[in-house]
């Protein structure tokens, strides 16, 4: 995965780890965060091509554990 990409990734996900309750007390804001990641991706994809399956699975064990 691009360096770059993984890397606002990963602020996105040490953001919600430092305050999980922000999500949950603010609907609007984590719709308009998710919006703007899906956003990032469909652009990160344009331009780069579709993920493959390894990324998809690195993706997904960096987010909920392997």
């Amino acid at each position: 995965m691009d360096p770059e990409l993984a890397a606002s990734l990963d602020d996105v996900r040490k953001a919600a780890a430092r305050d999980p309750n922000r999500w949950r007390n603010n609907p609007e804001k984590k719709r308009k965060a998710l919006e703007g990641m899906g956003k990032l991706l469909a652009e990160w994809q344009q331009e780069n091509g579709a993920f493959t399956e390894e990324e998809l699975a690195r993706a997904r064990a960096s987010m909920y554990g392997p």
